[in-house]
């Protein structure tokens, strides 16, 4: 069995190996392009650009669809490999690597690490950005609820069924002084 693994390791999945390694490239280059366009939306949420934002949200929803069509090919590509390799249930990536051995097992190894941590980083621009644009929905809410109050639109009625008016409905202005 060993030597049957070493030589799958080296010619028989070979195919399936750079395939493997082909296609989380892809998915490292995606995740770049993904991080580019989270640190794009974030100058864009501090300028208060919505149009951009628009534009990089619609943009990062379109790669992110390709992203989870590699992540199924990924895994059908790994799963292929492992069924190959005798493995049972569903196999990390990393102890698929150490099976498969050989250079396609380093490469696989790398090529993992620096997808994860592309993604890591994917996920820690992502989560700032929400954070940051939650604080904005928050300072635009409070500036409506204080607007409002000025204006005299109400939120909703009184218990006498009247409509709510802010301060400056109560305002009485002498025009003729």
């Amino acid at each position: 069995m060993n030597g049957e693994r070493e030589g799958l390791g080296s010619q028989g999945r070979c195919g399936s190996c750079r395939e493997l390694i082909a296609i989380m490239s892809e998915q490292e280059q995606l995740c770049a392009r993904l991080l580019e366009l989270s640190r794009a939306e974030r100058e864009a949420i501090l300028e208060g650009r919505v149009d951009l934002i628009e534009g990089v949200t619609r943009e990062k929803a379109g790669l992110i669809a390709e992203m989870e069509r590699h992540e199924q090919r990924r895994r059908s590509i790994a799963a292929e490999i492992a069924r190959e390799l005798g493995l049972a249930g569903e196999t990390s990536l990393r102890s698929l690597a150490a099976q498969v051995g050989g250079p396609e097992g380093e490469e696989l190894m790398e090529i993992w690490d620096r997808v994860a941590t592309a993604a890591t980083r994917l996920r820690e621009a992502n989560e700032g950005n929400l954070r940051l644009m939650s604080r904005s929905l928050d300072a635009v809410r409070d500036s409506l609820r204080e607007l409002r109050r000025v204006v005299g639109v109400g939120d909703g009625y009184t218990p006498t069924g009247r409509p709510h008016m802010g301060a400056a409905a109560n305002v009485a202005v002498d025009c003729h002084a």
